[in-house]
């Protein structure tokens, strides 16, 4: 018994404003590569933990 993948309009909806957020608020991009924690090298850093810290009313709509 496999779970089929909910793709309706409410998901997409609510993908689009998840990854509006993290766009703002939790991508930093680096005009010079940067060693990351896990030691790949990378101009861009996603900080979910920023991104997602500013508490459930400023997620209104997800």
């Amino acid at each position: 018994m496999s779970a089929e993948p909910v793709h309706d309009e409410t998901f997409e909806a609510r993908r689009a404003r998840l990854l509006e957020i993290v766009i703002d608020r939790a991508l930093t991009t680096f005009d010079e590569p940067r060693e990351l924690a896990s030691g790949e090298m990378s101009r861009d850093f996603i900080d979910a933990k920023r991104g997602l810290s500013r508490g459930r009313r400023s997620l209104s709509g997800l």
